[in-house]
């Protein structure tokens, strides 16, 4: 037999708590006014703060009862006398609650204020129980406030509100605050468990869960929840229903999103995002889930035990356990922070799947993080593993390892080197025969070009090749080393004499610890070929002379101590004759500087100097500048071959002057000095100063312009 709809109570009227103790989860507000009410502390007006549906007004309505109970003020109101039942139906005249949204102008709080002061019809005081306080206008507020402060001795305010922040600090100093909490889901679920079984309803565990969760800490809404629920489902709930009816995110696709991410599995990540969105679920709601449920895995990773912080069922959490041990604390933090940055993209896109497809997707393809400490320790294992390595290699021919930071550098031993000599082409004689001391170039080294063969492997100690002899006179085709007492064992490499009796060769230069130029000549250790043993092996070398320059750039010129020689230059034009190609050279490497040069007359081009002319202005100052001068004078010597100078001059210096006859030249002479002294910045410094003038001085220029001052 179906039951009268107009005589059905929802459930959460009918479950609404009658007294202090029946109050679930808000015991720091109930207890505080219960000792109050024993102590005869009870102030003019309290402010009820906190969400939705976490027993603000049913709390100011079981004060109201306690206040008016037949029995007396009591903390336990007993909730069968007419006073309270009264309270309870909402029909007692003593205790009045006004709605903050409907009656929000000053005109009712000026009723109110005229009802104020009339006694209590039956009870001993009356209680103005103001809902949603924070949608009063301003006047409103400060038409109560003076009331407010000082009312009458039967009055009680209680004001309620969801929005404290709103309401006039004015009107919170004069009131008691209490804020009410969100409820946990465990204790949603044990009041809709006992609510269930008090109707008759069968519910499972993972459907009280998803509607704790849904309800997001009110139990009103859990109540209203339930009783949707049972009006679809009858007296069995379970948790399909309950995700069809409601529309709510089933927690195992979260899982298995996580499941997905931290198995680097892209393709299934999307693969879930596309069913969400199937099912009409929001995204933004979809992302304050997922990340709800990495900061789950991370507290679940850093506790050993089921955490407190933690409001899930036992099982979820096992599973949370076994996802979160397959990464690091580190990596679940960076998996948070990449989906917590895309939660703005995700509000404001106008499709906001795809931003969180590949958000996802992102976490779904970073690699594992290095902890610091394993990145240390391969570190120390590396650095052991070098260190032994050049213990077992004591014959550092080339100084690659640098001593410890912190040792002194130990002195050279003595060289017992044996290599194949350098064979030396005789078109290459020339480039590598010993040079001049020159300082190290600037540019990088321009090698010649290389041939088909590598650089030899290293060179065990005592394999057959070349050895080191006493200094003196070297024999044909040794090679010298130069060595210096401070410094570790590097080498130079460079062509020897070609014949005994020739004058020894300037020292190479290189790293420090090579000899530098004016050394002694018995500071240098030539090393000479030697006959390999006749059952040695012969090392036949796959690169000599001049294309060890072709496979070490400069930087490892220098780290071996090789001096690079530079190829013989091809025949260099006449500056005369080559001005045209050295512009058409500047367009390759300096465009900007070639468009300058192009506006210049050549006025002189000599073998060691090209005067150009410029009329005064934009190109010339721009050309003499002082790095240009420098890179001009770089790109000469780069071009010709040799030092040309490039002097960049004024037109004005070098037009030729006109002649002057003596007479016209003493009469301009007398003219620009009486000039001076009439001029009126000098006769102002004289009567400043009180001076005389003892001479004046006339450039020369100001003669040989025609009468024109310069």
């Amino acid at each position: 037999m179906a039951a009268d709809s107009g005589s059905y109570t929802v459930l959460a009227r009918r479950y609404r708590p009658q007294t202090f103790e029946e109050v679930v989860g808000q015991e720091h507000v109930t207890r505080t006014l219960q000792n109050a009410i024993r102590q005869g502390r009870l102030a003019h007006a309290y402010l009820f703060a906190g969400a939705r549906g976490v027993g603000k007004t049913t709390v100011a309505r079981i004060l109201a009862k306690a206040l008016n109970c037949e029995q007396g003020v009591t903390p336990t109101p007993c909730g069968a006398c007419a006073s309270c039942r009264g309270i309870a139906a909402g029909s007692s005249l003593d205790v009045q609650e006004i709605d903050g949204a409907s009656n929000r102008g000053v005109d009712d709080v000026r009723e109110l204020r005229e009802n104020i002061k009339y006694l209590p019809s039956r009870g001993r005081r009356k209680v103005y129980i103001i809902d949603e306080v924070h949608m009063l206008t301003k006047e409103a507020f400060n038409a109560l406030l003076k009331t407010l402060e000082e009312p009458p001795a039967h009055v009680t305010f209680v004001f309620a509100t969801t929005e404290a922040d709103k309401v006039p600090p004015t009107v919170l100093s004069r009131c008691q605050r209490f804020d009410f909490r969100r409820l946990p889901a465990r204790l949603i679920i044990e009041r809709l468990r006992a609510i269930a079984a008090s109707e008759g309803v069968t519910i499972t565990e993972g459907s009280l869960y998803l509607l704790a969760r849904e309800a997001a800490g009110s139990l009103r809404d859990a109540q209203g929840l339930l009783d949707q629920l049972a009006a679809f489902c009858g007296q069995e709930i379970d948790e399909a229903q309950l995700l069809e009816v409601l529309g709510v995110l089933d927690r195992r696709c979260l899982l298995d999103v996580t499941e997905a991410v931290l198995a680097h599995d892209a393709p299934r990540v999307l693969t879930l995002v596309d069913q969400v969105h199937g099912q009409g679920h929001d995204m933004k709601r979809f992302w304050e889930e997922l990340l709800e449920q990495f900061r789950n895995l991370l507290v679940v990773r850093l506790f050993l035990d089921t955490p407190a912080l933690l409001d899930l069922p036992e099982d979820e959490i096992e599973t949370l356990r076994a996802q979160a041990a397959r990464a690091t604390p580190e990596e679940l933090q960076t998996l948070f922070q990449v989906l917590f940055r895309a939660g703005e993209d995700v509000t404001r896109a106008g499709n906001p799947r795809w931003v969180l497809e590949m958000a996802l997707a992102r976490m779904a393809l970073l690699r594992p993080i290095l902890n610091i400490e394993e990145l240390l320790d391969r570190l120390e294992a590396l650095e052991a593993r070098l260190k032994g390595t050049e213990e077992e290699a004591p014959s550092n021919q080339l100084g690659l390892f640098a001593p410890p930071l912190g040792q002194p550098e130990k002195p050279p031993p003595v060289p017992v080197q044996r290599m194949r000599p350098i064979e030396v082409e005789p078109d290459t004689t020339e480039r590598l025969a010993p040079q001049p001391s020159m300082p190290r170039p600037t540019a990088p080294v321009t090698p010649p070009p290389p041939t088909t063969r590598t650089a030899p492997p290293p060179r065990a100690p005592g394999t057959p090749g070349m050895e080191s002899v006493p200094s003196g006179s070297p024999p044909p085709g040794a090679l010298p080393v130069a060595q210096s007492p401070a410094a570790r064992p590097t080498g130079a490499i460079r062509e020897a004499p070609g014949a005994e009796g020739d004058a020894d060769p300037p020292p190479p230069r290189g790293r420090e610890g090579l000899a530098e130029a004016g050394s002694r000549p018995d500071e240098t250790t030539w090393l000479a070929p030697v006959s390999p043993e006749p059952d040695e092996p012969v090392w036949q070398p796959e690169i000599t002379g001049p294309e060890l320059l072709a496979v070490l750039d400069e930087e490892e010129l220098n780290e071996v101590g090789v001096v690079p020689v530079p190829p013989a230059a091809a025949p260099t034009p006449a500056p005369e004759e080559g001005w045209a190609g050295f512009l058409a050279f500047l367009h390759q490497k300096h465009a900007h500087l070639a468009a300058f040069l192009e506006h210049g007359t050549v006025q002189e081009a000599g073998e060691d100097v090209i005067r150009v002319s410029f009329e005064r202005g934009f190109y010339y100052d721009r050309i003499t500048e002082r790095t240009t001068r420098a890179l001009l004078q770089q790109l000469t010597r780069e071009f010709f071959g040799r030092p040309v100078r490039l002097e960049c001059v004024s037109a004005t210096e070098e037009r030729p002057t006109r002649a002057q006859p003596p007479a016209a030249r003493e009469g301009r002479e007398r003219q620009l000095r009486r000039e001076a002294m009439e001029h009126p910045v000098v006769a102002e410094a004289l009567r400043i100063f009180g001076g005389e003038i003892t001479e004046v001085r006339i450039e020369a220029g100001a003669l040989d312009t025609g009468g024109r001052d310069e």
